[in-house]
Parts: structure tokens; sequence; C-alpha cells
């Protein structure tokens, strides 16, 4: 495809817009195909063409906002033809905007539907009505243009999408860590994103992020995070992640071993049985063995009696 100028939307359109949300919502809301609507909103030019170039770019529209492949696809894509981007435009809603109209208008509102004129979509996803890095964040497309952007290993070549694929699967993995202020340091945020992973494989479980930010953020109180290697960032947030786990597993397994005790004290069968199923998958859990023998025990007792009232003599 060939070069195009980035272009911002203009500041007077965006003060349009900021004073006619509720229209600007219903618009979207009646016209999903065609933006063409926002071209009357004012009488100058609806865009500014900017002095950088890209290559021209196509997103595919998604199937609808659970499409998560295709939203995957299309973050990468914006990634790669917007990354060179200096900074200060990749933060303005401008261009955005820009973005969301002209060039991705259908693949935004199957991102993020708008499903009622009433709806707040326009409001908290298109517009940084609540200030740049909130704003950023919640944006329909920048979202996920900075998912990739934070979560991208370029030194790593045979899949530098590895942690972005990560990250789509469970947008929790990142989405937590973005409002600390460490989110906006590339390199931290990929090492936690790496130590995330490994404990979540070494396991088999997923530690509940938003306590694991807590921590970072604790950490880097006390001290300076920019100041830690790589190693040292993914080795403490990896061991958090584990305690963590630990912490669920042990109240997760507390919780069904109660559970299990009761339905072992109730003279029903099928309670019996249920208290059986329980410990078998708690195993070695505190003496989920001897309980296990114990419920056979009883179940054995509680089959007897039954057969006994079944094939017991008449009087």
């Amino acid at each position: 495809m060939s070069l195009i100028n980035v272009k911002f939307i203009h500041d007077e359109t965006l003060e349009t817009m900021y004073a006619n949300i509720k229209k600007c919502t219903k618009q979207l809301y009646l016209n999903p195909l065609d933006s063409s609507w926002v071209d009357n909103l004012v009488s100058t030019p609806t865009y500014v063409e900017k002095k950088y170039k890209i290559q021209d770019f196509e997103l595919k529209i998604p199937s609808d906002e659970n499409d998560k492949e295709t939203i995957k696809e299309n973050a990468i894509k914006l990634y790669e033809t917007l990354k060179d981007l200096p900074h200060y435009i990749l933060c303005d809603e401008r261009f955005w905007l820009w973005i969301m109209f002209e060039k991705a208008y259908q693949v935004s509102l199957k991102t993020m539907p708008i499903k009622n004129e009433s709806a707040s979509v326009f409001k908290d996803h298109w517009l940084f009505k609540q200030g740049k890095k909130r704003g950023i964040w919640f944006g329909v497309l920048s979202r996920d243009f900075f998912r990739v952007y934070y979560s991208v290993d370029e030194e790593r070549k045979e899949n530098k999408y590895e942690y972005t694929d990560f990250c789509f699967e469970l947008f929790e993995r990142i989405r937590v860590h973005m409002w600390r202020s460490y989110g906006s340091n590339k390199d931290i945020v990929l090492s936690i994103l790496k130590a995330q992973k490994k404990a979540m494989l070494d396991t088999g479980y997923e530690a509940k992020y938003t306590e694991i930010a807590k921590e970072i953020s604790k950490h880097g109180s006390i001290r300076i995070l920019d100041c830690m290697t790589e190693q040292e960032l993914e080795k403490y947030v990896y061991d958090k992640c584990i305690i963590n786990i630990q912490e669920q597993i042990e109240k997760e397994n507390s919780k069904k071993y109660i559970l299990a005790i009761e339905k072992m004290k109730s003279n029903k069968k099928e309670d019996i049985e249920k208290a059986i199923t329980i410990f078998e998958m708690l195993d070695s859990y505190k003496d989920s063995s001897i309980k296990l023998n114990d419920s056979k025990e009883l179940l054995n007792e509680c089959n007897k009696k039954k057969k006994f009232k079944l094939f017991g003599k008449k009087k």
C-alpha cells in the first residue's frame, strides 16, 4: 500500500463533539456503516493533515465484540503501522478519532458496539473525556494498540507476540498494571508479563493480578523498579505470583475439605459419595486420605443397611 499522511480531527470538530455527546452517540447508533455524518458537524474541514506519513492500511471487521482473534490481529496491524510515530501523536485523542472515523469506522463499532442511543460508549471510549492516560486505556482502538506496544518482545525473533497473545487471552493480565505509576515503563511491564506467564504455566493457576499489581507498587515505593535488572524483577513478580496462587489453592482446598467433612457426617448415601469424590480430589491435603477411607467405610455401612432393609425377613 502507498504512504499516507497522518491526520488529526479538527479542533472545532472535536469541540463540537464534546458539546454534543448525546447527538453524536445517536448518529453512531443510527449510522453503523457510514461515518459521513461527522463531516456535517461543522463548516470547517473535518480533519487536519500532519507531516508524518504511514503505510496506508485496512483492518478486518470483527464478527462482534467477542471476536478476540480478529481484534488481536487488528491490534497487531495497528502496532506495526503506527509504532514509529512520535509518542505525543499516539497519545492524542484527535489522532485516534481520525483513525476511528475515517480508517476504521465499522471496525470500531463492531469492536465496541453502541447498543442504544443513550449508551456512554462514545463519551467514555471514543473521547478522552476523563484524561489522557485513562483515555488511552479506555479508547476503542488505542487500548488495543497499547496492549501490543507494551507486550511485544522485539528481541524474541521466533515469536515476538508471545506475550501479546497472553494478554489478549485475558485482558486482566495487563490491564491492572496500566493504571499504576510503573505502567508507562515498557520494560517493567514486559518483565511482569513474563513472570506472570511462567507462574501460570508452572502451576496451572492464574494469580490474582490486582493483588500482584498492589505488591509491585508497594515494592516500587521502597526500591525503585527502574534500578532492578530484568531478572530481579521477573523473579520478584514470579515469587509473588506463586505465593498468591498458593494462598488461593489453600483457600479453595480448605473450603472443599470443610464441605467434605459436612457431607461425610450425613447419613445420606449421596452425601457420603460426594465426600468421597472431594477427598479423592484433595488427595494429600491434611488428612484427606484418612477421611477418604473413613467415608468409604461409612458408605459400605449405608449399603449394608440398605440391603438389610431390602432382604430382611418379614415378620
